[in-house]
This record gives C-alpha cells, structure tokens and sequence, in this order.
C-alpha cells in the first residue's frame, strides 16, 4: 500500500490516509483526506447564520477520520440506512453527530496539481433532515475511472434550514449556502488533490437530488460546476420549497418552550440550547409540515422552482436526470409503514392516501375527497381486480408518481430546451430489492447508487 502524499492547500497542509485496493486488477490506488474544513463550525452565535470560512491552521492537519454527520434525529436517520453504500473499511463510528460538521472528504487517486482529473461533487440525500457525508464510500468510483470525488457535509433540519421570514435577518437555506461554501472550497483547492476546477460534475440522491436541481435555477452557483446529475429527485416538487415556514417556527418555539415574542430575544434564546436538546425536544415534529427545509429566500432560491422552469430560467449545463419505477414502495415501506401495510383494502387505501396528501402535498381538506376519486379511477385500470396486492400497488404508484417520476419527466422536458444536453433514465430492472409483503418485491430506493458507487457485490448480496 502506497503512503498517502501530504497536500498543500490554501489553509495549511493535510495528511490523509492509504486506502486499501478495490478488488478489480484495474483499480488504482485511492487516498482519502477526510473531514477537512472548508468553514467555520456553525455552533453558539454562528447557529442559524451562513457559514464563514474557516481559518488556516500550523502544522499538518491529520484527515484521517470520517467527520461527524450533522445534528439530527439519529432515530428517523435509520429509516434510510439501506441506501448508504459505505464499505466502512477503516472500522469508523459513523453515527457520531456534532453541531461542528462543515467537513468535506475527498477521494483521489493522483493529488498532483498536473493530474487535471475531472471533479465529481456529491451531495447526500435525507430529505433535507437526516443524512451525512460519512455515508458515501466514493473509493471504488475513484479507484476505476480517475476522478477526483468530493463528500462534503452540510447542515440539516432545523439547524440548516430554520428561518424567521424573508424579510428577517434568518431567511433560512443554511444548508444549501454550505453547499456553495463547499463549491467554492472545490473551486479553489481541488487542483491540489489532482482535480480540475474547470470540470466539476454535481450530482445528488432523493434531497441531495433536490440540491442539484436548485443549483441549476440559483443564480449564487453558476459558474461553480459544468454538468449536473439528479438520482430520484427533482427541485420542481411542489412541497419541498415552500414560502414561509410560520407552522414550523411555532411549533418548534412551542415544543423547545420559548415564549417570547421578539426576533431577538427568541434568536438569543434558540443560540444558547444544547443542540442535543433541541434535536430531543422536537423529535415528534414531522413528518407533517411543521419541519423546517428549503425555503423561497429571494437570493439562493429565488422563486419556486416550478415557475423558474416555466421561465426558462436554469443554467445550461449537460445533465442527467431519473428515479427508479418503485420508489414510492421502499419510500413508504421505511418511512411509512402503517400507511404500507395497512393499504390492503379500498377503504384503508382511501384513509392512508388522504393522510398522505395532507401531509406531503399542501392539498385542502375540501378538496382531498374529490381528488383520491379522480387518482383512484386512474390508477385502477392498472391492476386487476384479482390481484391480492392490487392496493399495495396502487399505493407505491400514488407515491411514486407525484414525487419522483412526474417531476423528473417535467423538469427533464423543460430543461431539454435550454440545457446543452440532457438525459433522462427510468430503472425498472431489479438490481437489489427489499422483499416487503408475501409476493410483493419492491426495488430499493435508489439502487442506482449502488451502481455509481460501484458498491462491491458481496456487499448488495448482504442487502
């Protein structure tokens, strides 16, 4: 095993780790240099603001370890554990949370400043609440087609996303302004590590997808990547980007028992909590609307998506854009699975759907009735009556469409008259699957990740 070169980059020296040789004879030797700050930590009076960058540093730092994930609900992140593809060759704790995560992790396999490999830009998914960079090996896609792949972490739920307004001094998307930080850290420092700043690729699951898709339509990151990737998520979803978040400030000041009134005073209060109390005070938030996420700020997210696409407004980079047929099977079965396996008849369909168009996509209550008849009379004429899973099916479509297949369609269709080039995949084959009712077999979520990140295959047998 080669030792690991130690890079020189704007803020001081780093020394990362030999990673050992993925299995094929054709895969070269992969360093990592984990857990680098690219910002300030965003903790005490730095909680809720834009991140700062950070400052140099004596000596040589030792990148060694994966970072802590961001702070979360460690509980409702397990939900979505199957779609990690890390290998964890190095026997770390990857479930460490700390307020303290502005980290990025590179993987290269030449850290020369001649090499001029391209870039791959990873943005992990968790609906906007859970996740973290520690879950991604990117050691095999390095290793087998020389880029240079950047992990970096970027704050979640309330701590990345908490807003008072747009108006106010917190206008919320913490965590999509990391994304930029960590951009522009690529911008500048990956030559060092062998890569060229010229030829950044941003790609993205589920939320992390979402991400990409807003990067596109703000004006703060053109110029900061060259092509975009979107794994089972599109930023024209309706209820993922909303205009205010007032439901979600009021029941977290109720539920963190904060009963002042003036911006200030509740700011001042929200910075001094442990950010553990936080997180353990407000777990029963969600997943109805009162979580914090992407918010219409006026500067990064500029207008809601859906009409910026209508407007013509992205930038025009070669992309590629999909999600899997049976997304809405896995999405339920680990996130909601009363609303799954309760959905074996008509009646518990009706009720489950309902709940979940009330809860995930802004209908009005008048209006919930009338529009379940309209789905139900689509949809009904896909499966057979005969069919003993004729609801359960009917409930992974109901999910799937509205969230990732209609608008990865859509806004692959309005980015096709702007965008240089533009692909738009569909995986129907089983590759990996979660066996989920008696007959019933659903492909994961995702499975596509497995593919890119060229997950070994004793590890998808495992799965």
């Amino acid at each position: 095993m080669a030792e690991c070169p130690v890079v020189q980059i704007a803020c001081g020296n780093i020394e990362g780790r030999s990673c050992l040789r993925a299995k094929p004879k054709r895969s070269k030797q992969v360093f990592r240099y984990a857990g680098i700050p690219y910002a300030k930590p965003p903790t005490r009076e730095l909680r809720f603001e834009r991140p700062q960058r950070c400052s140099s540093w004596n000596g040589v730092l030792a990148a060694v370890e994966m970072p802590p994930c961001p702070m979360q609900n460690a509980d409702a992140g397990k939900a979505t554990d199957h779609l990690l593809t890390t290998v964890n060759q190095f026997d770390e704790p990857f479930s460490k949370l700390d307020e303290d995560c502005l980290h990025v992790t590179v993987y290269t396999t030449n850290p020369s400043k001649t090499a001029n490999m391209p870039v791959l830009y990873w943005i992990f998914g968790g609906g906007f609440q859970t996740g973290g960079a520690s879950g991604y090996d990117a050691q095999a896609l390095c290793g087998l087609h020389d880029v240079v792949v950047v992990v970096p972490n970027y704050r979640v739920n309330i701590f990345g996303f908490f807003t008072m307004g747009r108006e106010t001094a917190y206008p919320g998307n913490m965590g999509l302004w990391d994304q930029v930080m960590a951009l522009q850290w690529t911008r500048d420092n990956i030559r060092e590590f062998g890569g060229d700043p010229e030829n950044v690729t941003i790609f993205g699951e589920s939320a992390g997808a979402v991400s990409v898709g807003l990067h596109l339509f703000s004006p703060v990151s053109r110029g900061l990547f060259h092509r975009a990737m979107q794994h089972s998520g599109a930023a024209n979803l309706q209820y993922i980007v909303r205009k205010e978040y007032t439901g979600a400030l009021k029941a977290y000041l109720k539920a963190l028992h904060i009963t002042a009134t003036n911006q200030t005073d509740i700011i001042a209060h929200l910075k001094r909590l442990p950010a553990q109390e936080i997180i353990e005070k407000t777990k029963s938030l969600g997943p109805k609307l009162d979580i914090f996420a992407v918010v219409v700020d006026g500067d990064f997210v500029i207008e809601h998506p859906s009409k910026l696409l209508q407007q013509g407004h992205t930038t025009p980079v070669p992309s590629i854009i999909g999600c899997n047929s049976t997304e809405g099977a896995c999405l339920l079965r680990t996130t909601r699975p009363k609303i799954f396996f309760s959905s074996s008849t008509e009646k518990a369909w009706f009720e489950k759907a309902k709940v979940f168009m009330l809860d995930n996509m802004q209908y009005k209550l008048e209006k919930v009735d009338q529009a379940l008849e309209t789905v139900k009379s689509i949809y009904e004429k896909d499966f057979s009556d005969n069919d003993p899973l004729k609801w359960e099916r009917m409930a992974s479509a109901f999910v799937s469409d509205p969230l990732f297949l209609v608008p990865s369609i859509s806004q692959a269709l309005l980015h096709s008259g702007v965008n240089l080039l533009l692909f738009l995949f569909i995986i129907s084959t089983r590759i990996c699957t979660v066996v989920t009712r008696k007959d019933l077999i659903c492909r994961k979520r995702s499975p596509d990740l497995f593919l890119l990140h060229e997950t070994p295959h004793e590890m998808l047998l495992r799965r």
